[in-house]
């Protein structure tokens, strides 16, 4: 964290729900064996455990370069989940 921080980088936190539908999105369908689905989600679109921080941090960068931030230099160190 601190050697990225201190090149620029700037560290996202994101939640540990996200969309199935990203698994496809985002090509990891191999990864849907070991998706850890929530009985009672809070939404739709967090339904289930990320097995990979790929879907976040992809959805982070979706996110800047739609607002026009297209000079990205982000990392996440986080939890995954797996069945």
């Amino acid at each position: 964290r601190q050697y990225l921080a201190g090149l620029g980088w700037t560290e996202t936190v994101s939640l540990a729900f996200i969309n199935e539908a990203d698994l496809e999105r985002y090509q990891l369908a191999d990864a849907k064996p070991l998706v850890v689905a929530l009985q009672n989600p809070l939404s739709e679109n967090q339904g289930v455990m990320r097995p990979s921080l790929v879907p976040s941090l992809l959805n982070v960068a979706s996110h800047n370069i739609r607002h026009g931030n297209r000079n990205l230099a982000t990392f996440e160190i986080g939890a995954v989940y797996h069945n």
